[in-house]
């Protein structure tokens, strides 16, 4: 995911890299956690991190899964926020 806002240089975020079983419901997931984390004082900046790592889980599954706060804690236990300038 890239963010792109004016004056500012692009920020481009990286992926986790994994096998990918269905795109479905990946977009309303990065919707989904944009939403819930600017909603809960983060920068955009942090926001599409999460968003973007959400999405990843996402499509590690098949059909459209709820996202569970269980697969964010055992697939990103060590994902760190990269400095975020």
């Amino acid at each position: 995911m890239s963010l792109l806002q004016p004056g500012k240089a692009p920020l481009h975020m990286p992926t986790q890299a994994q096998e990918v079983y269905d795109v479905t419901g990946a977009g309303d997931t990065v919707i989904g956690v944009l939403a819930a984390t600017l909603a809960a004082g983060n920068s955009l900046e942090e926001a599409c991190f999460f968003a973007n790592a959400a999405a990843g889980v996402v499509v590690g599954k098949l059909g459209h899964p709820r996202f569970r706060r269980s697969s964010w804690k055992t697939q990103y236990v060590d994902v760190q926020i990269p400095a975020l300038a």
